[in-house]
């Protein structure tokens, strides 16, 4: 386990405009995922099938939503928007998706930052 490395804090705090990062634990755990998958967050832990800069930051997105939802606050909110909007349109999803569209632009078209 880890915490954040400097590209992947750079990125979280330029993708989402914050003065910081959030404190988080990285685990890499391939076994944990199948299909699509490639990333999940318990609270401050993230465990994702392979380092990949933009899905660690898609992550950090989640572990700052889990601090500002008062924990079991956060889940109850998620799984409500789950239910009612499903995956693609939960609120939550969508502004990680937002911030790993902006590393992902980044890094593969070579935009500096």
């Amino acid at each position: 386990m880890r915490s954040p490395i400097y590209n992947e804090a750079l990125y979280y705090v330029l993708g989402t405009g914050e003065d910081h990062f959030p404190r988080c634990w990285i685990q890499k755990a391939p076994w944990m995922f199948f299909g699509r998958w490639t990333g999940f967050t318990f609270a401050w832990i993230i465990f994702v099938k392979e380092d990949r800069l933009d899905v660690v930051v898609h992550e950090m997105v989640h572990v700052r939503q889990f601090n500002k939802g008062y924990g079991i606050g956060f889940w109850v909110k998620y799984l409500y928007y789950l239910a009612r909007y499903g995956y693609s349109k939960n609120p939550y999803e969508r502004e990680a998706y937002l911030v790993q569209e902006w590393v992902q632009e980044r890094l593969f078209n070579q935009i500096k930052v």
